[in-house]
């Protein structure tokens, strides 16, 4: 019952966000287009719920679409040298995700959920990993508020899983607002790698 209620309120504050967001997306537009050649928009092909594949879409933040991603590091790893530096502000300011309301607006994601892997991941993850595609990814999640990019693939598995088995309004409501905190502070210094069966919402 919950699942569906939360489905019908990300669209409708996906919606308002999108209106009281606008000159941040306004800002985002501007700043991207002065900052060089290439889209304002990057879509790149993500797996959503079911598995099913759906493109995630976020203001351009590298000088490179090409970035080849070492499937044994965090996946934050690659590219550090290849973000402009606009892209760097948008990115610690989390403006580069402003873009996705649109897919939250179109039902392909959650604010709240797992975050959305290339399918490249996927080939490497064991059966239990992908019960993580019960619910749709989301702009921050269970791992987001543990350490994001930062955990190992296997940890933020964990933990994507355990959102998966116990979503419940209270965690969602738990998540949101240690994203924030999570925000100020930066993933770096909120790192908790997480041992399977004692993991701690």
């Amino acid at each position: 019952m919950y699942y569906k209620v939360k489905c019908l309120l990300d669209r409708f504050f996906a919606l308002l966000s999108l209106i009281l967001f606008s000159p941040l997306l306004l800002l985002g537009v501007i700043l991207v287009a002065l900052d060089g050649k290439g889209n304002i928009i990057f879509g790149q092909e993500r797996l959503g719920q079911g598995g099913k594949p759906f493109k995630t879409l976020k203001f351009r933040t590298m000088d490179s679409i090409s970035v080849p991603f070492d499937l044994d590091k965090s996946i934050s790893a690659p590219s550090e040298n290849r973000i402009t530096g606009v892209g760097k502000f948008l990115r610690k300011s989390k403006i580069d995700e402003l873009p996705q309301l649109v897919n939250i607006l179109k039902g392909e994601m959650s604010f709240i959920g797992p975050r959305p892997l290339l399918a490249d991941f996927d080939k490497r993850f064991e059966g239990w990993e992908r019960k993580k595609y019960e619910v749709k990814p989301g702009l921050s999640g269970l791992a987001q508020i543990k350490g994001g990019a930062y955990l190992s693939i296997k940890g933020r598995s964990l933990y994507d899983v355990y959102y998966a088995e116990n979503l419940s309004f209270f965690l969602d409501c738990k998540i949101f607002f240690k994203t924030f905190a999570v925000l100020l502070k930066g993933e770096n210094r909120c790192i908790q790698e997480p041992e399977e069966g004692k993991i701690k919402p």
